[in-house]
């Protein structure tokens, strides 16, 4: 992050016409926009593909986002690479402010680090996850830590006498969600997942997840 505490971007819009001024002013008022939906953002990149003539009549073909160190609704995302559909939009010069007039699709993937899971999930809002986790696989006991180790993921409990133990569990993409299953027993859970996003594909590698889907941007 800058020194001013914006994050640093970099914008390539493909059109032969040269206006810069409307083109950056875009660019500020997309940032701003992805800035609302995020408590943090170390680095964003976007990329514009649209003509001028869509531009100014508010109409982008195609945005490209790469991000990394991303806090979305405190989730902790170590990097981001999403691609938009058509996106509609009408832009609010005085205010440098963009304003979605139809929603829109995305498609990408992201990445979870393993040293970020015990944050997000056990001592963040997002515990009810792990909650749902022990109450279907396990016996209800209290999750004390979670991580990734060869390409599996490990869960910490505390049983009523106070005893850690650990299971272990697969994961992979299944009905536009993510299936966890208990590697020793084959129980299986599917996750509850919005359904304005669907899942296509989920792995474990090098102690991260990555989660590939698409889903639709409403304002």
């Amino acid at each position: 992050m800058r020194k001013d505490g914006l994050v640093r971007t970099i914008s390539m819009v493909k059109t032969k016409i040269n206006n810069k001024g409307l083109i950056r002013l875009i660019e500020i008022s997309l940032i701003l926009w992805i800035k609302s939906k995020c408590i943090h953002s170390e680095v964003l990149e976007l990329e514009i593909d649209s003509s001028f003539f869509k531009l100014i009549n508010g109409k982008i073909n195609l945005l490209t986002l790469k991000g990394s160190n991303i806090n979305f609704q405190n989730i902790l995302i170590s990097s981001a690479n999403i691609k938009s559909g058509e996106i509609d939009f009408k832009l609010e010069i005085a205010k440098r402010k963009i304003s979605l007039t139809n929603p829109f699709n995305i498609e990408g993937h992201i990445k979870l680090e393993s040293a970020s899971m015990k944050t997000i999930f056990i001592n963040g809002e997002w515990s009810w996850i792990t909650d749902l986790i022990s109450n279907n696989l396990s016996n209800k006991e209290e999750v004390k830590d979670i991580y990734f180790k060869n390409n599996l993921m490990y869960i910490t409990y505390s049983d009523n006498e106070n005893k850690y133990f650990c299971k272990e569990y697969s994961i992979e993409a299944y009905k536009d969600s993510i299936l966890i299953k208990d590697s020793n027993t084959e129980t299986t859970f599917l996750l509850p997942m919005d359904k304005s996003i669907l899942i296509k594909k989920t792995f474990i590698k090098n102690s991260c997840l990555f989660i590939y889907g698409n889903s639709v941007v409403r304002s």
